[in-house]
């Protein structure tokens, strides 16, 4: 039997509707909207609390892709993600405007932010850091 095939009404209910250890395709395409996000906060950090954004969006995807469940818009599904530790209210906003939208505002604003986009093209010269190229965008540069 496939993992698909396999649920709690067919097999019993000690059983998973998951099996654990294997690699489920569910919940990607929102896991790599918050790999993105932090993607974009680390390479053109404008401000201290930008690496730390970047940091809680990396576990936020990695605890995404682990779940055992497909999240949907259901209340029920919202409550048990919102219940994950690093799941805070500006998390669950992000993740209701995918679930409605297929993205989310914050990362629009991300990819067009002109000191970010400046960020972005300094650090694609030779030398130039994510951290020097955060310096001299704020230094008006």
């Amino acid at each position: 039997l496939d993992n698909e095939s396999i649920s709690s009404s067919s097999v019993g209910a000690a059983s998973h509707s998951v099996i654990r250890g294997d690699a489920p395709k569910r919940n990607l395409g929102l896991s790599a909207m918050f790999d993105e996000l932090a993607d974009l906060q680390k390479q053109s950090a404008l401000e201290k609390l930008d690496e730390w954004r970047a940091y809680t969006y990396t576990i936020v995807a990695s605890r995404l892709r682990q779940l055992e469940f497909e999240v949907t818009p259901n209340p029920d599904i919202l409550g048990s993600v919102r219940s994950i530790r690093g799941f805070g209210s500006g998390v669950m906003e992000k993740i209701k405007q995918f679930l409605a939208t297929g993205t989310c505002e914050k990362l629009n604003e991300l990819k067009v932010d002109p000191a970010r986009v400046a960020a972005q093209n300094l650090t694609e010269i030779w030398g130039v850091g994510p951290n020097t190229a955060s310096k001299l965008v704020n230094r008006g540069y």
